[in-house]
């Protein structure tokens, strides 16, 4: 992490975040309150990252400091079903699990429904937002035959992950990382309550008791107690206190090696296969610790608690590299008697949805001007007016070059029969629609709720003598 100092002495050492996740684990409980103590829920946050282990190269794909925007949902570790999961389980995407990298093979298509079905996504929560990040990719401008999702190998799996795919874009450099998907389980509310100790747990009612086995280690008292008088209590607390994980190793090791040595009070005590027995039943598990200890057995009765630690999908986004590549994939040269540059732009990121072109400076089109742009305003349509002593069809390409969508244009056909022209940017093919309709219809272009295609089949394809598209 990049090191600073805090403080007019410089004497206070602080480090700039390397991600902005650690946020809101840290602010989990008061997240938790907001959403009424239930699960799931997902919270998200953009900001600046740094990361000091980086060297800068590739333009603007690798620095030191960038954009990072990060969902993180927490869900039941035994419950990572998704409610609208079959809203996208149709979604078809390039996938490349580990195993088809292991032998060199190409990505394949699949849809998420089969995916997760067959485990090669491991939950449904991690496959909806792996089937989300595909759409939203395709809708900023992404081409579907260049983005593709790699699932992570076992060498460079982080520690904390259950599994976690990358959302790869190609660009002229080759495949880039742009988005990481990735199933965090339970490990940074963990660490976080370890060194904060404050319990960042959830909490969940049942309807029946918990069935949890437990494990006794019982010593036998004939032979541990003459030896080892009145330190038997202290071995005792200790043997009840070890995790069930550390009482199976126990078990394991006096079966395979015949010792096992035992820590009591920073003194060794060497344990042989007959000095302990060990013990395992089911029991119902009751939690009473909101209401005290001693109304537990009471409460046990009318209120089953169940307290654990969320797990966590995590969609990280590097918004600089996306953006990068947003503009690269969708720049172009236009054939024509001169290359012309153009930024095929969705609509719904261009940075101008529409420009209106007054034909020519004529006196008699400013009253148009002024009724197109109130409309757009109302629609909450971005546009421009391009009203420059300049032939319409070079304003049309320098629209082209800054990415605008549409061009309305008005000409003297308007003062006659309140019609205008509108130009689509990709095709260069035009429409002609009545005034009144072209702020809702521009909109709805914008929106994605009507294509192009469906616009010329409503009003058809004009052109008229002299298109200098």
């Amino acid at each position: 992490m990049f090191p600073t100092f805090i403080g007019p002495t410089g004497l206070a050492k602080g480090y700039l975040r390397p991600e902005t996740a650690q946020g809101i684990f840290v602010n989990f409980k008061r997240l938790l309150e907001y959403n009424q103590n239930k699960l799931p829920f997902a919270c998200a946050q953009i900001g600046t990252s740094f990361r000091n282990e980086i060297s800068p190269r590739q333009g603007l794909l690798r620095l030191r400091e960038f954009q990072m925007a990060e969902v993180e949902h927490f869900l039941h570790p035994k419950d990572k079903s998704h409610p609208r999961f079959a809203q996208v389980s149709h979604v078809e995407l390039h996938l490349l699990p580990r195993e088809a990298q292991e032998l060199a093979k190409e990505a394949e298509i699949r849809t998420i429904g089969e995916a997760v079905r067959s485990g090669m996504i491991n939950s449904e929560t991690l496959g909806y937002y792996i089937a989300r990040t595909y759409l939203f990719l395709l809708r900023a401008g992404i081409k579907p035959d260049k983005v593709r999702f790699r699932q992570h190998l076992a060498t460079e799996m982080a520690h904390y992950a259950c599994d976690c795919w990358d959302a790869e874009l190609l660009l002229a450099s080759g495949w880039i990382e742009c988005v990481g998907c990735a199933d965090r389980s339970a490990y940074d509310l963990q660490r976080h309550s370890e060194f904060s100790d404050q319990q960042l747990m959830a909490t969940e009612r049942l309807d029946q008791p918990l069935r949890r086995e437990v494990m006794f280690v019982l010593p036998n008292k004939a032979l541990l107690g003459p030896l080892l008088g009145k330190r038997m209590t202290a071995v005792q607390k200790c043997l009840d206190e070890l995790t069930v994980e550390s009482k199976m190793a126990m078990q394991r090791q006096l079966v395979e090696q015949g010792t096992f040595v035992l820590s009591v009070a920073g003194e060794e005590l060497e344990l042989r296969p007959e000095m302990v027995s060990f013990k395992t039943e089911e029991q119902n598990v009751y939690d009473g610790t909101c209401f005290g200890y001693l109304f537990m057995l009471f409460l046990s009765s009318l209120l089953l608690i169940e307290h654990f630690t969320p797990h966590v999908i995590e969609p990280s986004f590097g918004i600089s590299r996306l953006v990068y590549a947003i503009l690269e994939q969708n720049f172009y040269l236009r054939d024509g008697d001169e290359p012309r540059a153009v930024l095929s732009f969705p609509p719904v990121i261009a940075p101008v949805a529409v420009t209106i072109f007054p034909l020519l400076n004529n006196k008699g089109f400013v009253v148009f001007i002024e009724k197109l742009s109130k409309e757009f305003r109302q629609a909450e349509v971005l546009f421009k007016v391009d009203d420059s002593n300049v032939n319409i069809g070079r304003r049309y390409v320098r629209a082209d070059e800054t990415g605008c969508a549409f061009g309305c244009t008005i000409d003297f056909d308007t003062l006659k029969d309140d019609t205008v022209t509108l130009r689509e940017r990709d095709s260069m093919g035009q429409a002609r629609l009545p005034i009144s309709d072209v702020a809702a219809v521009v909109k709805a272009l914008v929106q994605q709720k009507c294509t192009w295609e469906q616009l010329i089949k409503k009003y058809g394809l004009f052109v008229f003598a002299g298109d200098s598209r």
